[in-house]
């Protein structure tokens, strides 16, 4: 594969601590895959191809963000500082896919060119693009190092969703407390006490890009062939309602370092509220379609996370630092849009009041022994025999 990336920016001062910036950064791709399957090997012979196969693929890809950026960073007198950026972005991607099989080939070591097989087994190509308009902010306020404060906000548009879902909005906060930097405070045991909260919004578009339009193509090997002519099918089912996957989060934590940062520590409590997540949600048989991606349920999740480390030994020779973390999480589906999403037993389901990826499966009462014991079943089950 061949990467090149690239990025250029100009920035400008405007007046006293308030600086302008744009900036474009580039990155393109290039990958090329040629697989030779010669026919005594293992998988060939596995599989009868008989035959030697030459799998081709290739992708080309590109992305590109051009961004702008006003920021202000002044600090004045008494301790306070301040930080604030306003900006504007726009990220846009593309990949191109492309791959061929070929086979028959007269040998599996000189003849073993494109031009040399005898037929394409198979062969796809697609053309995958997105982009994010994005609109933002975030503002930081410092005093002395002890009181702390940062607020964020941002208005993304994604062009996986429909013109009436296209655009989210995700605000948070935060604040912190550096106790070991105030004037009371004085340890020689402590040397940092730390109390931090946030609370915000994040977003998801994790999917493929216009899932809400109809796709159409023509499918390989002449299965969009009708009357000698190559037709146009849909080969997925839209979902013009889909949205935004959007999460809200509350942290509550303090973090302290012990005899010269020898020994540090974290204790969180969090608790998170993820509204309409996306996942592939079945259809009916009758629509043609297997499943397509949807908003299908809210899920909560909270618990305690507990992290430490230490310096046990340091020498000029030897260092030795150990860590312990363990965490409690508890989660489940508060809410299911529509019915229960069963899978096999082998396969995560998404049941209303239990962990979203639960197992499901049949209770085991027991296994019949007697002719009858299943004459007793049958005669319980519905209908009868």
């Amino acid at each position: 594969g061949q990467y090149l990336f690239g990025s250029i920016y100009g920035e400008i001062k405007i007046i006293e601590a308030l600086n302008f910036k744009s900036q474009i950064s580039i990155s393109l791709g290039n990958d090329r895959t040629s697989n030779f399957l010669p026919s005594f090997a293992d998988d060939a012979l596995s599989s009868n191809l008989i035959t030697a196969v030459l799998d081709k693929q290739r992708n080309d890809s590109y992305a590109t963000v051009f961004s702008n950026t006003l920021n202000y960073n002044k600090e004045f007198l008494g301790g306070h500082r301040l930080d604030a950026v306003v900006g504007i972005s726009w990220d846009r991607n593309r990949n191109d896919l492309e791959s061929q099989t070929y086979a028959g080939f007269p040998d599996d070591f000189i003849l073993t060119n494109i031009g040399s097989a005898q037929r394409v087994n198979n062969f796809s190509s697609e053309a995958i693009e997105g982009a994010l308009n994005s609109v933002f902010g975030r503002f930081n306020y410092n005093y002395k190092d002890r009181y702390l404060a940062t607020f964020t906000a941002r208005r993304d548009g994604s062009t996986k969703f429909g013109p009436n879902n296209k655009y989210g909005f995700f605000p948070s906060g935060a604040l912190a407390w550096n106790i070991h930097n105030e004037d009371f405070f004085d340890s020689s045991t402590i040397n940092q006490l730390k109390i931090r909260t946030s609370l915000g919004r994040t977003g998801n578009d994790n999917l493929a890009s216009f899932t809400y339009l109809a796709y159409m193509s023509s499918l390989a090997s002449q299965l969009s062939f009708y009357g000698n002519n190559n037709g146009i099918v849909i080969t997925g089912l839209p979902n013009s309602d889909i949205r935004w996957e959007e999460t809200d989060q509350l942290d509550i934590g303090a973090e302290f370092s012990l005899l010269n940062s020898r020994i540090n520590g974290e204790i969180v409590y969090y608790e998170k509220n993820t509204s309409g997540i996306i996942l592939y949600s079945p259809l009916p048989s009758e629509s043609g379609f297997g499943s397509f991606n949807a908003n299908v349920a809210d899920v909560s999740n909270n618990g305690w996370e507990i992290s430490l480390s230490g310096d046990i030994l340091q020498s000029k020779k030897i260092n030795w630092n150990s860590s312990f973390n363990i965490s409690f999480p508890k989660g489940k589906v508060e809410n299911l849009y529509g019915s229960t999403i069963y899978r096999d037993g082998r396969t995560p389901s998404v049941v209303e009041g239990y962990p979203i990826g639960v197992i499901t499966g049949y209770d085991k009462i027991g296994i019949a022994q007697t002719q009858s014991e299943i004459e007793a079943l049958d005669n319980e089950a519905p209908g009868g025999k």
